[in-house]
């Protein structure tokens, strides 16, 4: 008789845990989606964070600069112009070198 009574406190025990586990298990998975939708909603879904206009005009050669431009990180849709960078290499462009 005490053999089986241990047995079925055992099974007990190991149904609680069974239980735990899968709670902890819902818990987890809804973290998950929580924090995925909190760094969708902060950062955007998109991953183009900078780009280099290809039509803002020739950068080799001509010592024209082109101008990069960089996505609104929140919305991901809109962007702003950062400003210029000298591709053709070299120092950046002073007021003297563009006159």
């Amino acid at each position: 008789m005490d053999m089986i009574r241990q047995l079925q406190e055992e099974i007990v025990s190991k149904d609680n845990q069974l239980k735990k586990a899968a709670e902890d298990m819902k818990f987890f998975k809804l973290e998950l989606v929580n924090r995925d939708k909190s760094f969708n909603q902060m950062f955007g879904t998109s991953a183009n964070v900078g780009v280099i206009d290809p039509t803002a005009g020739k950068a080799r050669g001509s010592g024209k600069q082109q101008t990069v431009v960089a996505s609104n990180i929140k919305g991901g849709q809109s962007n702003m112009n950062i400003g210029a960078m000298n591709l053709a290499g070299g120092a950046p462009p002073t007021a003297a070198t563009n006159a």
